[in-house]
């Protein structure tokens, strides 16, 4: 899926940096508070890179 839609690749990342900034700042005073977010895998190296 990845190399089929290429270009959108830096968007999807995006999103996902923006998505995690934005569940920071909701949870931030709560119990819950993203941090199962920042112990997943990184990917984008394999997102960003195109054979």
């Amino acid at each position: 899926m990845c190399r089929r839609i290429s270009d959108l690749m830096p968007v999807i990342i995006r999103a996902s940096q923006t998505t995690v900034s934005i569940c920071q700042k909701v949870f931030a005073d709560r119990r819950w508070n993203c941090s199962s977010i920042l112990r997943a895998p990184r990917y984008k190296s394999d997102l960003t890179k195109v054979k």
